[in-house]
C-alpha cells in the first residue's frame, strides 16, 4: 500500500522543467505549388466585310477579352484582363497586364477563355457577334487563333 501511495504521489507531482528543444519548422512559403506560367499565344479577329465596314465607318474599336483559371465558372479563381485593338485585328498576350507571378496559382494546364466584342465608342451595344475560345492552355500557347465575327443581327 505503501508503494501504491508513493507511484500516486510522484505521478501527480509537478515535474521539473523539461529543457526542451524545438526544431525550427520550415516557413510556409506563400508560393503556390502549381507551375501555372504566364499565356503565350495571339488572337486575329476575322470580321466579315460587312462587319469590317460598320467597324470602320463608325470608327469602333474591338475588345478581346482574356480569363485565366484552374475552372472559368462565376464561382471560380480567375484573373481577366482585356486589350483593346485600334486599326488592328491582331493581339498578342504578351500586351496583357496580368503580372506572371499571379499564373503561379493555376495548375500547370490550366483553362483559357477568349471573348472578342466592339468597344462601344459608337453605341452603348456591341455590335459584333463572334465565336469564342475555351480551352486548356496547353492546346493554346504558341499559336495564333482565328476569332471569326459578323455584326449582330
Amino acid at each position: 500500500m505503501i508503494l501504491f501511495l508513493l507511484i500516486q504521489y510522484h505521478s501527480c507531482k509537478p515535474k521539473a522543467e523539461e529543457k526542451k528543444t524545438e526544431t525550427p519548422v520550415a516557413e510556409e512559403t506563400t508560393q503556390p505549388k502549381s507551375k501555372g506560367e504566364f499565356p503565350d499565344f495571339s488572337i486575329q479577329v476575322v470580321l466579315t466585310e460587312k462587319a469590317q465596314k460598320k467597324m470602320k465607318k463608325s470608327k469602333e474599336t474591338i475588345i478581346i477579352s482574356f480569363e485565366f483559371g484552374n475552372e472559368i465558372s462565376p464561382d471560380g479563381d480567375s484573373i481577366q484582363d482585356e486589350i483593346e485593338l485600334v486599326d488592328t485585328f491582331v493581339a498578342n498576350t504578351k500586351s496583357i497586364k496580368i503580372e506572371p507571378e499571379k499564373f503561379l496559382k493555376f495548375r500547370s494546364d490550366y483553362e483559357v477563355l477568349v471573348n472578342v466584342y466592339s468597344g462601344r465608342k459608337s453605341s452603348e451595344y456591341n455590335l459584333l457577334s463572334c465565336d469564342m475560345i475555351q480551352d486548356k492552355i496547353t492546346a493554346i500557347k504558341g499559336k495564333t487563333h482565328d476569332i471569326k465575327c459578323d455584326l449582330i443581327q
